[in-house]
């Protein structure tokens, strides 16, 4: 349609004498003259319209309701509310005023007064409507007189409605509408529902309107569209259905509203560019650039490509989720889109930030995990390809072989060898993701000379040995790879003799602790596969039950929650600060003369040596409150009372290894004056260590259960100074 204003006029004059009179015609062409701007001419001309409708021997409702509601739009006066209601009084039923039940009366906008006097005159007998607070009804009477409704609703029966709460809360219902069909013949829908599933779904949305998964879901079950049991069913195979269908737009994010399309072949149209320029929220932003790269094969316009860029500019400028900044990144290199150089290098430099790569090694999607790195690669981004190299050894196991297949193919397999080195030639401890890789390709693990199939085996094993330890969690599914029959003929033929004996006296010990049944298991698929290692178990079971169990290495609950707060300050602060130190240093450039760098990462190694050390002994030593412990001779949990051969008398009070504090006396079970006390009874002579390397003698006055002091200093939790933590880490 033309947008010259004269020549709109021109038209709408012209059909202005036509008769009958073209009403939907005149109205569009109202529709144009507005869209130009030039609303007082769209009102003089829809002035004329009026005329002429009024003259009419019956009365047009419909166009007249129609022309009135735009020319609400036009005007602005007051007064022209009055004026609209006289002219709607003219066509109403049985001469009754209705205005008032539409609110004319009330603070309410006149196009929605309007819209509410439309829908009532339509509110007749016979005419399916709907309430969101009674569902879906049949209309069986209507009186003007006291202005009410009676509605057969599925809950109520012949419920009455007043005009005014039934204008603004009920809206008609469709002859096609599901409830419709439903109401008319219940057989026929149930075949719908069953058979077509993709179309009942489509229904739905176009009567509905818009609605995300989780209100759709409970929208069907209420209105009884859908048995609560069987939407899980029915959700699956209408999505199947409509997979391929353009007029239905069904999002990835429950969030987001599923869609019915009037027209789908007009889907990315100028209209659906326009609300995506308005667009601020990154997730539907990058929601809606997918959907047009993966739906539509049309290469993308000028203006396209400029609304794009300019929209995906903003995202990147959003605190963005790891996941969704490098889905961004992605997305405007595989459409080439002319962002500014400093948007997108900005955006890759945030991904190489050690708490985003850990992010996206543990969240993304193996495929565009693949894509980020080949994209770092193909930008020659070496920052990001040695920041990856740096999360290597702690890399989830998901992402292992992606790793390993991407830096063999680009033949750089040697920096991730060099890498992981340090963690299988005993200056750390290999992570069970790299454990259980290796295990299910030792082929690689000896390619990149890292680890052979002789050793594997009894790395995996070690890992149960550490299995109270958080860092561990995961270490039960490089064991139970042991058990199968290909892995136990592939890696004990790599083994000696002595080796395979080894791993099964090692089995046997941990079937004594909490990995009994593993420990058991693989023990047992070992002894099947190699029998002459069942005289090995027999042995070392005979000999444990005559020698005694090795003594439990125990200390305070407060010394071994202390050490468990130092590990975890270590993980959770100092390790991840050194990270970004590093990133810092790299950043600094040609890493030869770089002493900034060369100092992180010595303080690297000192950090995961200290890690490994504390959890090793987490699991060794054990905490307890030294409740039932004996005091008849001096040990753990007694205060031993002595008599200095000078006259002079001293309390000497015995706990657990970690356990010193010299303003109480306390000290360790380990340190050499509790070595010289341990097991003396009173009136026992002992020779004590003195302050100068000579030995003192002394005198057990008495021996006695833990004195208050020492409980109080037992039971008290220390403040976590996180500042000695660190020099405790570092000086070790």
């Amino acid at each position: 349609m033309d947008t010259d204003p004269e020549k709109l006029e021109e038209q709408f004059l012209q059909q202005l004498d036509v008769r009958p009179l073209p009403c939907p015609e005149l109205l569009a062409i109202l529709d144009a003259m507005a869209a130009t701007g030039d609303t007082e001419r769209a009102e003089t001309l829809a002035e004329l319209l009026q005329e002429s409708l009024t003259t009419q021997a019956e009365p047009m409702p419909a166009p007249e309701l129609a022309l009135l509601q735009r020319r609400a739009g036009y005007r602005k006066d007051a007064g022209f509310r009055q004026q609209a209601r006289e002219l709607c009084r003219r066509f109403q039923p049985g001469g009754y005023d209705l205005t008032g039940y539409a609110g004319f009366d009330d603070p309410i906008p006149l196009a929605d007064c309007l819209q509410r006097l439309e829908r009532l005159l339509d509110l007749v007998p016979g005419r399916f409507c709907y309430n969101k607070s009674w569902g879906f009804g049949l209309i069986r009477d209507r009186n003007d007189f006291t202005g009410r409704l009676s509605v057969d609703f599925g809950r109520k029966p012949g419920h009455g409605l007043g005009f005014a709460y039934a204008a603004e809360s009920c809206m008609l219902t469709a002859d096609d509408h599901p409830l419709a069909i439903r109401h008319r013949d219940k057989a026929a829908y149930e075949r719908l529902r069953r058979e077509q599933p993709g179309e009942l779904l489509k229904s739905v949305l176009r009567h509905y309107g818009p609605m995300n998964a989780v209100i759709l879901q409970e929208t069907m079950i209420r209105d009884l569209l859908v048995p609560e049991d069987e939407w899980k069913t029915f959700w699956n195979e209408s999505r199947r259905a409509l997979r391929n269908d353009a007029s239905v737009i069904i999002p990835s994010r429950k969030n987001e509203p599923l869609t019915f399309l009037e027209q789908p072949e007009q889907r990315f149209n100028a209209a659906w560019l326009t609300a995506l320029a308005d667009a601020n929220e990154p997730d539907r932003i990058l929601e809606a650039i997918a959907t047009r790269e993966t739906e539509s094969e049309t290469p993308l316009d000028t203006e396209e490509t400029r609304v794009f860029s300019d929209r995906l500019a903003h995202v990147l400028s959003a605190d963005l989720a790891p996941d969704r900044l490098v889905g961004a990144l992605l997305m405007i290199d595989r459409l080439g889109l002319p962002l500014a150089e400093d948007i997108v290098a900005a955006g890759w430099q945030r991904c190489r930030e050690p708490e985003t790569l850990n992010a996206l090694l543990a969240g993304l999607t193996l495929r565009t995990l693949r894509q980020f790195l080949e994209v770092s690669k193909t930008k020659a981004d070496q920052e990001t390809i040695r920041a990856v190299l740096d999360l290597a050894p702690d890399a989830p196991q998901r992402v292992t072989s992606s790793l390993v297949d991407f830096f063999t193919t680009h033949q750089m397999e040697t920096m991730l060898a060099d890498r992981l080195r340090p963690c299988f030639q005993g200056r750390g401890q290999p992570s069970p993701a790299w454990i259980h890789y290796f295990l299910r390709n030792p082929d690689a693990g000896e390619r990149l000379e890292l680890v052979s199939r002789a050793v594997l085996p009894s790395l995996a094993i070690s890992l149960l040995e550490f299995r109270g330890s958080k860092r561990r969690k995961h270490g039960d599914k490089p064991a139970e790879h042991l058990c199968r029959t290909t892995a136990i003929r592939q890696f004990g033929k790599a083994m000696t003799a002595e080796q395979r004996r080894d791993l099964i006296r090692r089995l046997q010990r941990l079937a004594q602790g909490p990995a009994v049944d593993l420990a058991r298991g693989v023990m047992a698929a070992w002894i099947k596969a190699y029998p002459d290692l069942a005289a090995t178990a027999t042995s070392i079971a005979n000999a444990s039950d005559s020698e005694p169990e090795p003594a439990v290495r125990l200390t305070s609950w407060r010394s071994w929650n202390e050490k468990q707060r130092q590990l975890d300050h270590l993980i959770k602060k100092e390790i991840p600060a050194n990270a970004r130190e590093i990133g810092v240093a790299r950043s600094y450039g040609d890493l030869r003369q770089n002493h900034e760098y060369k100092a992180a990462k010595e303080h690297q190694t000192i950090l995961y040596r200290r890690q490994a050390e504390l959890e090793r002994d987490l699991t060794v030593v054990k905490g307890t409150d030294f409740a039932g412990l004996p005091h008849d001779r001096a040990g753990m949990a007694t205060a031993v009372d002595l008599r200095l051969d000078n006259g002079k008398e001293e309390t000497i009070i015995i706990l657990g290894e970690w356990d010193n504090e010299p303003a109480l006396n306390i000290i360790s079970c380990c340190s050499e004056r509790a070595k010289r006390l341990i097991g003396a009874a009173p009136g026992a002579r002992i020779q004590l260590p003195g302050d100068e390397s000579n030995d003192e003698s002394a005198t057990v006055i008495s021996i006695r259960e833990l004195p208050e002091n020492a409980r109080q200093w037992l039971q008290h939790t220390p403040v976590n100074d996180t500042q000695t933590a660190k020099q405790e880490a570092t000086s070790s």
